[in-house]
């Protein structure tokens, strides 16, 4: 048998550097879902959620998704993060495809 050979997913540098100390939410987000990861943005808030938030996504959201995300209401930091500025160069565009639901965020 041949031995499974995996590529890393990200390249040499990470999505966000942690900072250390600091707390937030990351979630990640497509198009399909965006109006449900609105809604349980507002759910966290109504909850006393203080925490900054970042929607991870992989080049799925469209601009005026964006916009969305911008225009939205938040009482704290909410972030858009696309990841695939980010992700292995050596990473096949099928395999980015399939990358695009969660296992990737």
């Amino acid at each position: 048998r041949a031995a499974l050979e995996l590529q890393p997913l990200f390249s040499a540098r990470q999505p966000v550097a942690p900072q250390p100390g600091s707390r937030g939410i990351i979630s990640c987000t497509a198009p399909p879902i965006l109006a449900s990861t609105l809604a349980m943005v507002k759910r966290l808030q109504r909850a006393g959620n203080r925490l900054p938030l970042e929607l991870w996504h992989v080049g799925e959201l469209s601009d005026a998704d964006l916009a969305t995300l911008r225009s939205f209401p938040s009482a704290t930091p909410l972030v858009a993060r696309d990841l695939s500025g980010v992700l292995s160069p050596h990473l096949a565009a099928d395999e980015i495809g399939k990358l695009r639901g969660y296992m990737c965020k």
